[in-house]
């Protein structure tokens, strides 16, 4: 093995990276415009939907 005395082993697989999140502001505004109640819009939001 390539590993000094005393360390892991190096798995690619088992770093956390951040997750990326990409934001798209107007989805709520999208979906009240089409119809859908902001109460909804909310509750969606919170369950991190949009």
């Amino acid at each position: 093995m390539d590993t000094a005395k005393g360390t892991a082993p190096h798995h690619p697989a088992l770093i956390r990276q951040p997750t990326i999140r990409r934001s798209h502001p107007m989805k709520g505004v999208l979906a009240w415009l089409i119809g859908i109640p902001i109460p909804i819009i909310i509750i969606l939001y919170l369950l991190d939907v949009f």
